[in-house]
């Protein structure tokens, strides 16, 4: 069973691909990291902390 989901993942991302940028999720974790970076680079040590925890 394990093999057959396997090997339907690759043929499914063979002939799909990946998805435009602005559609992946992993795009928009970065600009939401980008985001909270850029504005908490000031703030407390204690916030920025707990930005990374929630992030983790």
């Amino acid at each position: 069973m394990e093999i057959l989901v396997f090997v339907l993942a690759v043929a499914f991302d063979l002939v799909l691909g990946e998805p435009p940028l602005r559609f992946h999720p992993v795009n928009w974790f970065g600009k939401i990291i980008s985001f909270f970076d850029a504005n908490l680079r000031s703030s407390s040590r204690i916030l920025c902390i707990s930005f990374g925890a929630v992030l983790v």
